[in-house]
């Protein structure tokens, strides 16, 4: 039965030509079909590459566009506070790097853009503690000088004007450290062992000496110039806030062929303190003299602890 189906099918196939006609068109249409699909699928890639390359260009122009907006109102909020500001220059530095009752004397300079006859200026400078102080005019710049203490390490400016009546303030620019900057920082660590005799108290090991030379720089010959550094030094022990015993520490004042920092001086020490008491408090105490006789002291150990 199957096989005379099959002979019939065979048959009509043979002898039907529009059939033949038929299912070759069938094959061509999908041949086509398949031919544009592939193109259009081509076609879709290309264009999902495109629109990812108009996104970044949009992306990179909408940043561009908010950097440029962004600077042009930092300009613009500048140009106005430069505008709106009293002051035409300014000008705080150290008198002198020699300090006084542990406080260092700032020079200020406050050049305003309009001078009047009843015009006052007071300067204050903020920190741990505030200070205070009315500058003098001469010939159009008010100049105040204002001793601040050397443990200011954050420290803001801020001028008070008076005139007709009426009272405006403004902050003046100035590093919040400016003591700092102008004063050697200097630490020290004692690694020392204490042994108790009866009434004799040894004290035995080393001291070490801590501190950044402080330069400044010369933009007539592009280098820095050294301000700031150690002149001498000793290690005193001190009984009950009395010294007893003083080492002298060895200082290196080659310090002009460079930008030294972090330098440590190393000091031995070996004593023996007679007649010790229970009672008594013994300090180890370094102190750097700097080349303005400033005194750096710090505490490296106290016994008893």
């Amino acid at each position: 039965m199957a096989e005379k189906m099959k002979q019939k099918f065979i048959g009509f196939w043979q002898h039907n030509l529009g059939l033949k006609i038929l299912m070759m068109g069938i094959i061509i249409g999908l041949v086509a079909v398949m031919w544009i699909l592939s193109d259009l699928k081509q076609e879709i890639m290309a264009l999902n590459s495109e629109m990812g390359y108009i996104k970044d260009n949009i992306v990179s122009i909408d940043s561009n566009f908010n950097t440029q907006s962004q600077s042009f109102l930092n300009q613009l909020s500048g140009t106005l506070d430069s505008e709106s500001s009293l002051i035409a220059s300014y000008d705080v530095t150290a008198e002198t790097y020699k300090t006084e009752n542990n406080q260092l004397p700032l020079l200020i300079k406050i050049i305003p853009k309009a001078d009047y006859a009843d015009l006052s200026i007071e300067i204050r400078a903020i920190g741990k503690k505030t200070y205070i102080q009315t500058a003098i005019a001469n010939e159009g710049i008010y100049t105040a000088k204002m001793p601040i203490d050397i443990t200011e390490d954050d420290i803001k400016f801020m001028v008070k004007f008076t005139h007709n009546g009426g009272v405006n303030n403004e902050a003046l620019d100035v590093y919040p450290d400016i003591i700092q900057s102008y004063l050697m920082r200097t630490d020290a660590e004692g690694d020392l062992s204490f042994s108790k005799q009866g009434t004799q108290l040894q004290i035995s090991g080393k001291v070490t000496s801590i501190y950044d030379p402080k330069y400044a720089y010369n933009r007539n010959n592009n280098s820095d110039v050294l301000k700031c550094y150690p002149v001498s030094g000793q290690v005193m022990i001190k009984v009950n806030g009395e010294a007893v015993r003083n080492t002298s520490i060895s200082i290196d004042t080659s310090l002009n062929d460079g930008v030294y920092s972090n330098c440590h001086i190393f000091t031995q020490i070996n004593e023996v303190l007679e007649n010790f008491k229970a009672q008594d408090r013994i300090e180890v105490v370094s102190e750097l003299i700097d080349n303005y006789g400033n005194a750096y002291t710090h505490v490296t150990n106290v016994y008893p602890e």
